[in-house]
């Protein structure tokens, strides 16, 4: 929540109020256990979800609350409602949409680029995650200067600063405490577990890497409903669950691991993954804007999408005992409130 507590603030500079509507959250993500609320959040009631030709299109009941607005950011998605009702309808308030942006999903198709591009046209700005998703929605024939990208990220000072201050002893000690040697070659996951992050995939291919080298460990760190998937390489030893990690524990995490593990969904976990100074071994089954942070070939490899593929591959990374150097800039998150705000 920095985000929007910072966000808060700078709108508060500029004598504007942020009002954060949400709806109840599922169970699945309560079970992520990285829910939070701020003082400037209303929690909407009143909501329904219906699953219509293989999508979940939602909608709030939030109208008495947006009647007095001067500005309102709804979700750049083709299944909110809201998003529609908005943009189709007379409306007192300028809409602004925010989100990934068209061309991230893996099976894109003609008919949904068409939709999100009548979103597009049709608000009065367009906030996209990153630079690459601005150039998508302005080859939409949208004005260049009605779309803006925020580059989100999350707060970084947290973990640079725990990666710059862990000690030789406190990485011994961490070691010691999770039975790793310095011997052992190790694999880190972190991120929420849940079918985004692909932890089915994830399971099997622990289960592959175990009949190829069972000495391989391996971190995980988050919450999420798909947990017991995991259940089965925990209790052999091969998976080392640590719950939900903060910066000292991803500090602790860099110091040991070789690469961060992550079959499905990328997210803000690229950020991590920068100020960690780890690359990722993922697949090509699911996209996400923040991925375009990353280098292909050195900040993030693209393994075969099968478990056991995956598996060999993974190790044959740790065989080859390969350096990755990362340089990339990692989007600062004064800045994405600064963009956000000012647009």
């Amino acid at each position: 929540m920095s985000f929007f507590s910072g966000l808060a603030g700078a709108l508060s500079s500029k004598s504007m109020d942020l009002k954060l509507i949400t709806g109840r959250p599922s169970k699945e993500f309560i079970q992520r256990k990285d829910f939070s609320a701020l003082p400037s959040m209303q929690t909407v009631r009143c909501q329904f979800s219906i699953k219509f030709l293989g999508a979940q299109f939602r909608y709030l009941f939030c109208g008495d609350i947006v009647k007095n607005a001067n500005v309102v950011v709804y979700e750049y998605s083709i299944t909110n409602l809201n998003t529609w009702r908005a943009l189709l309808f007379r409306r007192r308030h300028k809409a602004v949409i925010w989100g990934h942006g068209p061309g991230y999903l893996t099976h894109e198709n003609k008919f949904r680029l068409w939709l999100q591009s009548i979103m597009a046209r049709r608000a009065d700005l367009v906030l996209t995650y990153t630079e690459t998703g601005r150039e998508k929605v302005i080859a939409f024939g949208v004005q260049a200067k009605k779309v803006v990208s925020v580059q989100n990220t999350i707060e970084t000072k947290s973990i640079a600063d725990a990666v710059e201050n862990v000690s030789v002893l406190d990485v011994d000690k961490f070691m010691k405490q999770h039975s790793v040697s310095a011997d052992d070659q190790v694999f880190a996951f972190i991120g929420a577990l849940d079918k985004t992050k692909r932890i089915d995939f994830l399971a099997k291919a622990l289960d592959a890497m175990w009949k190829i080298d069972p000495s391989v460990k391996f971190f995980v760190g988050g919450a999420g409903p798909q947990h017991y998937l995991l259940d089965e390489s925990i209790s052999r030893g091969q998976a080392i669950y640590l719950g939900r990690v903060g910066p000292k524990e991803k500090a602790m995490i860099s110091k040991i691991a070789l690469a961060i593990v992550n079959p499905g969904n990328t997210g803000l976990l690229a950020v991590d993954a920068l100020m960690m100074k780890l690359p990722i071994l993922g697949t090509n089954s699911l996209s996400s804007p923040e991925k375009d942070y990353l280098e292909e070939g050195e900040t993030f490899l693209t393994l075969e999408n099968d478990p056991e593929l995956f598996a060999q591959q993974s190790i044959d990374y740790a065989n080859s005992q390969r350096t990755i150097q990362v340089s990339s800039p990692v989007p600062q998150l004064d800045e994405f409130i600064e963009r956000f705000a000012v647009a």
